[in-house]
């Protein structure tokens, strides 16, 4: 059997605190630095694993398991070539090599699955290393179900269950199957009941799944363990912010973990989602400020402002533009604030494209604009916008949406005659904009829109906007 994750992390650590010394002077054994890349491993950290293949090779130049492992590296790093040289350089056997190969040959799903079948008949038993490497390819290699329909296979010739379950639930997750995860980490704690990693992951994984009750129970069992665990009080907030019954017990947890790990944005929100909650408005604010303040490109934060309200919201955009302007354009504004957009927050998405337009002086593809300013009800800006631009622009420059929203404006305001005046003018240059079905006949239906504006105002009558108005929009 492994060595204990402790005992392995030790090693770990004294390895990295010897690398500070002269090099020859570090002695490890062939096992231990085995034990130290695979720890390195678990932890991305590049460096300590190129350290322990360069003293490897000079310690134990022969070693196969330490050899393995530097094609694995190879592999990691997309060194493919150096990777393929190895296996194919030497006459190889193992599990290990084969996996190695499988990954690096283009194959489709059935002879992946193939060769998975063959790999572990022929094996009699795994170890840590390569039960991660062979679950780990087969989900790579979108061989994920082969995993589920083995797993007491695997399960019958694994040294250590805890490694196999571990990793069977890490690729459940990356391949959404959460609840087979949840099956996993079930296994785990029932075989290490005290370890209170795995019933957090355990309650994030409910989380996922939207089953709050079983993330508290879950979280509760790690706190139990360990009345300090980070975590697991990050895990719980979340579940009791879900539920929303008890407003006051997440921020008390949530203070708690944003102390110790102040620079977690995800974490940072949901304690201001808590204060809002709780009626703790200007403390919600005061905590984005002065995230915000460390991270200023961090858009969730602005958008959590957004909703607030935050009164110098402004700055914050600005300042923001500043940073990213050179490499962003109006697209990634577009996109940002197309996400405010689909969750009818119109005047959050107007406020964003707003600050893009100012700050780049650029009056053009102002259609989006133009259309968000109106569902947001700010129709004097819509009427600003054209009627700056109109000076300068032939009708024939303002595309369909643009056109149907300044004529309503004019008529939400009250202003008829000018409303009537606009409809006139854009009926004669409508344009589709870019040649597509889709948007010529957006012009077409434009043009009929307002020929319609026309006919109901020339005719006297009383007008309903609401009943002439294409975008859902009218006075909710």
């Amino acid at each position: 059997m492994d060595q204990p994750i402790d005992e392995r992390r030790e090693l770990y650590e004294k390895f990295k605190s010897d690398l500070t010394g002269a090099p020859r002077d570090i002695f490890f054994d062939e096992k231990d630095l085995v034990e130290i890349f695979d720890q390195a491993s678990d932890l991305d950290d590049d460096y300590v694993r190129m350290e322990v293949l360069l003293h490897g090779f000079r310690l134990y130049p022969d070693s196969e398991d330490l050899k393995v492992r530097r094609a694995y590296f190879y592999s990691a790093c997309g060194i493919d070539e150096g990777a393929d040289e190895m296996c194919r350089g030497e006459h190889l056997d193992g599990i290990m090599w084969d996996i190695l190969g499988l990954r690096l040959n283009d194959l489709t799903r059935e002879e992946v699955e193939a060769r998975l079948d063959k790999f572990v008949d022929r094996t009699e038993a795994f170890d840590d290393e390569s039960i991660i490497q062979t679950v780990d390819c087969a989900s790579a290699l979108h061989a994920y179900d082969w995993v589920k329909r083995n797993q007491k296979k695997l399960q019958s010739k694994c040294s250590y269950l805890p490694t196999l379950f571990y990793e069977l639930h890490i690729v459940a997750s990356l391949n959404g199957d959460h609840q087979y995860a949840i099956e996993m980490l079930e296994e785990l704690t029932d075989i290490e009941p005290f370890n209170g990693e795995y019933w957090c992951i355990l309650a994030e994984e409910h989380l996922k799944l939207d089953q709050n009750d079983e993330a508290i129970s879950a979280a509760d069992y790690a706190l139990a363990i360990n009345a300090d665990d980070i975590r697991a009080m990050a895990a719980k907030a979340r579940a009791l912010i879900n539920i929303d019954e008890d407003r006051t017990t997440p921020v008390k947890l949530l203070e708690k973990v944003v102390r110790e790990l102040p620079d977690e944005a995800f974490l940072v929100q949901s304690l201001a989602v808590s204060y809002t909650n709780d009626g703790r408005r200007e403390d919600a604010e005061r905590l984005l400020v002065e995230f915000n303040a460390k991270n200023p490109t961090d858009t969730a934060t602005i958008d959590y402002l957004l909703l607030l309200r935050y009164a110098d919201i402004t700055h914050l955009l600005d300042r923001y533009y500043q940073i990213v302007s050179e490499s962003s354009g109006v697209e990634h504004w577009k996109e940002w604030a197309q996400k405010h957009i689909a969750e009818r927050r119109y005047a959050e998405a107007a406020v964003i494209l707003e600050s893009y337009y100012r700050n780049s002086s650029i009056g053009e593809n102002l259609s989006m604009y133009c259309e968000t300013l109106y569902q947001a009800k700010f129709y004097a800006a819509v009427l600003a916008l054209y009627e700056y631009n109109a000076q300068d622009c032939l009708p024939g420059d303002f595309t369909p949406e643009m056109g149907v929203t300044v004529v309503l404006s004019y008529m939400r305001v009250g202003q008829f005659e000018k409303a009537l005046t606009a409809a006139r003018r854009l009926i004669t240059g409508v344009r589709a904009g870019e040649p597509t079905i889709t948007r010529t006949l957006a012009a077409i239906g434009s043009v009929a829109l307002l020929s319609t504006i026309v006919s109901a105002i020339e005719s006297g009558e009383q007008i309903h906007v609401d009943d002439l108005d294409p975008f859902d929009h009218g006075d909710e």
